[in-house]
């Protein structure tokens, strides 16, 4: 390998003429030491790429073209592939949201690699929680990640996003996003890996104590909303217990009550919100189109379209749009 050095950056050719190419991020030497960070460079060994300061972008590219552009700031981290390695109109982009920047080019491989050991842990079905520990004990204190967007060819604007902020969780499916919001679980939650990793092999019973030594709801606030990009807010459900059960207070145990046992009432409010609500009022459940025309809906046929197997962001708004 051979590698080209200026103050910008470094360019690293192999034999086969692939290149990676990386630009400095803010690299103002005021020290013979810091210049000497350049000289210590070494083309054949990863973990001389450091550099104070940082790094702002790299590139990977090979015969066929460019393969990875990846773009590093202090908010988040964009993975670009090639434009001869993905199929038009497909996704060619993923931005992790954090903060990932690090003066060295060893430490984001090594975050990649363990992150690839805990997608093939995880795919293989191991109950071993190493890679998850692994992980954990790595980007403490190196990195932070609270997101994760992808995009497709030709849209600026990201086709799914998952990601917290505190208490609040967040799904977007292109127009649609579901948020929950839980109070105080962002100071409480602490899950072990091991238990991560053996959710899945769990009883009921067991999930149900995992869930509950992990976090106590009992009086905590709780919200889930529904919104749509155009169209703002479909549907808010909202609580100021989360351990309130209503199949409990019916005195039901697993599955529950049957639907009939709830003696279900179905209307229209005279502002157009079409709800539902058992004959107690234990629960009520309210939908407001805004500006839509949903006068020809039938409620009951509505909210119960809510259980079928087509469930989904779009079925629950489709019957109006």
């Amino acid at each position: 390998s051979s590698i080209e050095l200026t103050s910008d950056g470094f360019t690293i050719t192999d034999s086969s003429n692939y290149q990676l190419q990386v630009l400095f991020n803010d690299f103002s030497p005021s020290s013979l030491s810091q210049i000497q960070q350049l000289a210590n460079i070494d083309a054949s060994d990863p973990t001389t790429w450091i550099v104070d300061g940082g790094f702002s972008s790299m590139k990977l590219s090979g015969p066929n073209g460019d393969i990875i552009d990846v773009e590093i700031n202090s908010s988040s981290t964009t993975f670009n592939i090639g434009s001869n390695f993905y199929d038009a109109g497909k996704w060619n982009s993923i931005k992790l949201h954090g903060k990932i920047l690090d003066n060295s080019v060893t430490n984001i491989l090594t975050l990649f690699d363990n992150i690839n050991k805990v997608e093939t842990s995880s795919r293989e079905l191991s109950t071993d929680s190493t890679s998850i520990d692994t992980l954990r004990d790595f980007v403490k204190g190196k990195f932070d990640l609270t997101g994760i967007s992808i995009f497709n060819d030709g849209r600026t604007d990201a086709i799914l996003y998952e990601g917290y902020s505190g208490d609040v969780y967040t799904q977007t499916i292109e127009d649609y996003s579901l948020t929950y919001t839980v109070e105080s679980i962002a100071s409480e939650l602490n899950i072990p890996g091991k238990d991560i990793v053996n959710y899945r092999h769990y009883t009921t019973q067991e999930r149900k104590d995992f869930i509950d030594s992990i976090y106590s709801p009992a009086g905590k606030d709780g919200e889930v909303k529904l919104t749509h990009k155009e169209y703002g807010d479909i549907i808010t459900v909202t609580t100021d217990d989360l351990s309130f059960d209503l199949k409990t207070l019916r005195g039901g145990q697993y599955p529950g009550p049957l639907q009939s046992d709830w003696e279900l009432t179905y209307g229209k409010t005279s502002t157009g919100e079409h709800y539902v609500h058992d004959k107690d009022f234990l629960g009520v459940t309210k939908v407001n189109f805004g500006n839509l025309d949903a006068s020809a809906l039938n409620t009951q046929t509505y909210f119960e379209s809510w259980g079928t197997d087509e469930e989904s962001l779009k079925y629950i708004f489709a019957d109006v749009l």
